[in-house]
């Protein structure tokens, strides 16, 4: 099996060059950190991960976990974080807690012994759980804001002006809103800021009932959205909005000609139809600045991060349709 001077040997470096490549590859020039990463992959080196922690003092593994793995917003955050740790010579450990908040103290007690750092994508532990599990190891929150902890979340307001505006402006005037899960944090700051752009700009906004924010539950939903009067669905989540988009199908309607639609993530851009219009949940930017903060030189600064959201505007909204139409449909 290669060495650490067989590598360096052959890349042109100096012993510690190829140590720093794998341990602190952030000391180094990006195309002197891909070279020695080319030679030791073609002389078949390998890291042994745990010499690797008792040289540096620190874990190779950064713990990441998410509401539920299976979501498109949650595989790119994942992704994109992934990518970030490996140009940092780590690896992201990834659990899944399929929206069960009571999971995320056990998972954070057994991977803050074993990871230098968590990121908690959309946790939905209370405040003072979340604080103590901050003070038990380097902690980012994702999608979660928590006075005293690290994190990062994207500010839907912005893009719900502008989808309000739009909506407005092709006439219509009722907006239904299918909020996902209530006892998400996300979910419920989405609801709050959603009725008060509605109310500003004079728009109403009925409500539905909370669920999950998966595909199935708001195909289950959508008669009752045509019920309401509303001319257009807003959609917690992308996959809330195909929902709708199938129960529409399966009666027979089509968006946006009997009601239009909205999501929100813009991670279905390739798979709606039609083409979805929605809000930007910056999902990749959100994975990659989650590593880049618990890896900052200067230490892990406790404070909130946002990300102001854009409207992407596609083929699934348009004219406000008749509402006896729509109301025909709903019968």
């Amino acid at each position: 099996m290669s060495t650490l001077k067989d590598v360096a040997r052959e890349a042109g470096v100096a012993v510690s060059t190829v140590s720093r490549a794998f341990t602190h590859p952030e000391r180094l020039n990006r195309d002197t950190v891909a070279r020695v990463r080319e030679v030791a992959l073609q002389l078949n080196y390998q890291v042994n991960p745990l010499a690797k922690a008792l040289i540096t003092g620190r874990s190779p593994v950064i713990g990441m976990l998410v509401t539920n793995i299976t979501t498109p917003f949650m595989t790119s955050v994942i992704k994109a974080a992934q990518a970030e740790a490996y140009d940092h010579g780590l690896w992201l450990a990834v659990g899944d807690t399929d929206n069960q908040p009571s999971h995320e103290d056990e998972w954070s007690q057994t991977m803050s012994g074993l990871a230098q750092g968590l990121i908690l994508v959309g946790a939905g532990s209370d405040d003072e759980t979340l604080r103590r599990i901050a003070d038990q190891a380097p902690l980012v929150l994702i999608q979660r804001e928590v006075s005293g902890v690290a994190s990062l979340r994207q500010e839907s307001r912005p893009g719900q002006v502008q989808v309000v505006e739009h909506l407005l402006h092709l006439g219509h005037e009722r907006l239904a809103y299918l909020p996902g899960p209530e006892q998400f944090w996300i979910a419920r700051h989405r609801l709050a800021s959603l009725r008060a752009v509605c109310a500003e700009l004079g728009a109403e906004l009925v409500v539905m009932p909370h669920s999950p924010p998966e595909l199935a539950a708001a195909r289950d939903l959508t008669t009752a959205v045509l019920e309401t009067g509303a001319t257009a669905a807003l959609c917690f989540n992308d996959m809330m909005a195909q929902g709708v988009v199938v129960g529409l199908h399966q009666l027979d309607l089509r968006v946006p000609r009997h009601l239009s639609v909205v999501g929100h993530d813009n991670e279905l851009t390739r798979m709606s139809v039609p083409a979805l219009t929605t809000i930007d949940g910056h999902a990749i930017e959100l994975g990659q600045r989650a590593i880049r903060r618990l890896l900052a030189d200067e230490g892990l600064t406790r404070v909130n991060e946002t990300l102001d959201s854009t409207a992407v505007f596609r083929e699934s909204t348009g004219p406000r349709p008749s509402t006896l139409r729509v109301a025909a449909a709903a019968r």
